[in-house]
């Protein structure tokens, strides 16, 4: 992947970038079967429409510029392009969303087309440069370079595939068949040959390298499986594959207009979630359209290649009915959202984090809370806090949630959100709020680091990042 700001801050700022062109240039493509609308975010109440216009999108986008009449180029445009069909429209719309977020842009209103009207897949991207809550300019401080940085590491996390691998890099995973290195070489878009004794390596019809077929098969035939991998993919694949989807569905080549083409892969959603999870790539063998007799395990995190019926049989990997009817844990997680009263992007975030899901993925709701509730729940509080200290308020199933230096009340039986300033005394509030300081300075945090190939889904539930915690502290700790 790649990303590109069309619109950046060189020159003077034309018209387009005056008056959102960049909506107006995305829904002709639309309505010429040309673009496809993926996302549109943070709208407010227009997002809920069935039928949204273009119209709307932009007056909604220059009135949130208008809070800052200063800037002329208000209009942030730009496109997040694959190799051909290396990625889908979906892959692409992931990586969109924790790109934009990244840039500053994850807050604002933004759309995202994805366009297939060329031979490379790609999305477009648009929102605004004035920021919808503070009315600042967003920093566009070397954004090109940040834009290149940032996709570069999203393709890393999520499919454990480095841009800046070079041809040397394939040498040094864990390869015993040559049959397994040219998989590596044509999963990463590379074209391979034999002549003359020699591998020849292309990709985009630009030769790359060659290898001497005799010192390269000499070098294969030294490597052996990694035996205590083969035994944690395992266990690994036993612990999470009752959770998961488990039924192979076609990836087809991706035509002009939305048509499918030909089969040219297949994944489950248990394959889905062990790539994103823990960098497990996995290549399914199959011929023309009958089914795949054979697959094979890329392990990105450990630099390893293994054939994967020495780690689970085909048959096993995608069986049961029972795997066909179970929920995916993105559904389930979804399943106990329903209900919540979810009436603001703070409501959102603060779920995000609790269930560890995309926030993209959770609708506002039609809930709201009454001045009746808000009564109850300000004298069960009340009550409950002559006799009890707030840090126990996990004794009835709720909990205290801060999110952007506010308090919120979350009801976890009830499926209820309140502003902790409705139903708190102000006191309770500061309280909280000292308490809460205490915690920061004793600790950054109770969670390790993020795992990097943690995937589009855990990384978009983390609105908030967590900082890391620092390694050589956390030996002196265990020091003391």
């Amino acid at each position: 992947m790649n990303a590109i700001i069309l619109d950046n801050k060189k020159g003077n700022a034309s018209e387009s970038s005056k008056s959102f062109g960049g909506v107006r240039y995305n829904t002709n493509k639309m309505e010429t079967g040309k673009g496809e609308l993926m996302a549109l975010r943070n709208f407010g109440e227009i997002q809920n429409d069935s039928l949204v216009r273009p119209e709307d999108v932009k007056a909604y986008l220059l009135s949130v510029s208008k809070l800052n009449p200063k800037k002329e180029k208000v209009q942030f445009h730009a496109t997040i392009t694959a190799r051909g069909r290396e990625y889908d429209k979906h892959q692409l719309t992931e990586a969109a969303h924790e790109w934009i977020k990244r840039m500053g842009y994850g807050n604002n209103p933004y759309i995202i087309v994805f366009h297939s009207d060329t031979k490379n897949n790609h999305v477009h991207i648009v929102s605004s440069r004035v920021n919808a809550q503070t009315g600042k300019s967003i920093s566009d401080s070397l954004e090109n370079v940040r834009a290149v940085k940032f996709i570069n590491q999203i393709v890393k996390e999520k499919y454990g595939v480095d841009k800046k691998l070079q041809k040397e890099d394939f040498l040094k995973y864990n390869v015993t068949t040559l049959a397994q290195l040219k998989l590596l070489y044509e999963v990463t878009g590379h074209t391979l040959s034999e002549v003359d004794g020699k591998l020849n390596v292309f990709r985009s019809d630009q030769h790359v390298h060659s290898y001497c077929l005799t010192d390269l098969i000499s070098k294969i035939e030294s490597n052996k499986e990694d035996d205590q991998r083969k035994r944690q993919l395992k266990a690994i694949f036993s612990k999470y594959l009752p959770d998961y989807g488990a039924a192979l569905l076609p990836v087809h080549q991706k035509l002009s207009g939305g048509r499918d083409g030909k089969t040219i892969g297949y994944k489950s959603d248990f394959t889905e979630f062990l790539r994103e999870r823990f960098g497990l790539q996995f290549v399914f063998h199959f011929k023309d359209d009958k089914p795949p007799y054979g697959y094979t395990i890329i392990d990105h995190k450990t630099k390893s290649v293994f054939k994967g019926g020495g780690i689970m049989k085909l048959p096993e990997l995608t069986k049961s009915p029972d795997h066909k009817v179970r929920l995916t844990y993105l559904e389930k997680q979804l399943l106990n959202l329903k209900d919540y009263n979810i009436e603001s992007l703070s409501h959102v975030k603060i779920l995000a984090r609790k269930f560890k899901v995309p926030a993209y993925q959770i609708p506002m709701s039609d809930r709201k809370i009454s001045t009746a509730e808000i009564s109850y729940y300000k004298d069960l509080l009340t009550l409950y806090l002559r006799k009890n200290d707030i840090s126990t308020i996990s004794n009835i199933d709720m909990e205290m949630i801060k999110d952007d230096g506010k308090w919120y009340v979350l009801d976890n039986g009830a499926k209820t959100i309140l502003d902790a300033e409705e139903v708190l005394s102000p006191e309770e509030i500061q309280s909280l709020d000292h308490e809460h300081d205490i915690n920061e300075q004793i600790s950054f945090a109770d969670i390790g680091a993020l795992n990097p190939l943690g995937g589009l889904a855990n990384i978009a539930a983390g609105i908030n990042p967590e900082k890391e915690q620092d390694p050589s502290k956390r030996k002196k700790k265990k020091k003391r």
